[in-house]
């Protein structure tokens, strides 16, 4: 009897002691597999250049994009703090609506975005949009937006 309690008990302290991820899982490979296709240049500035993903409904299709800003956070818009590990680089995720509720589990409400307030000077030419479509809670790449050819 006194095994199975202590079995239990060590099984329910190592279920609490693992750290759950703030963000779903594909939802987070989709942000660092666009970090890592355009980074933050190296001699950019800190605090100006943030990664968002913006959630919107498109008819009755829950849409995202992913893209990288070097102007920062736009003041007015309401999302959530800003998303940052050992792997994923600083990004905020623009979302008044709740549509993002299945990708992300723990909100930072407008936490620590001070650093990242809109900067107009020194924008940079249109970095590439990724969009996805948000469907039964499976993300699928619907295009790739580009404008210009070099971003930095």
């Amino acid at each position: 009897m006194s095994k199975t309690i202590l079995i239990i008990a060590s099984f329910i302290i190592i279920s609490c002691s693992k750290k759950k991820d703030n963000l779903e899982k594909y939802f987070k490979e989709s942000l660092i597999e666009y970090q890592t296709k355009y980074p933050i240049p190296p001699n950019s500035k800190k605090g100006q250049y943030v990664y968002f993903a913006l959630f919107k409904k498109n008819g009755n299709d829950t849409t995202f994009v992913i893209s990288r800003s070097s102007a920062g956070l736009i003041k007015d818009f309401k999302g959530y703090g800003i998303f940052e590990d050992k792997n994923l680089k600083p990004t905020f995720i623009y979302d008044d609506k709740h549509y993002s509720k299945n990708f992300v589990y723990d909100t930072i409400l407008n936490q620590n975005t001070k650093i990242f307030f809109e900067n107009k000077s020194g924008r940079e030419s249109y970095p590439p949009n990724f969009t996805y479509l948000v469907r039964k809670e499976k993300l699928y790449l619907l295009r790739i937006d580009t404008i210009w050819s070099r971003w930095d």
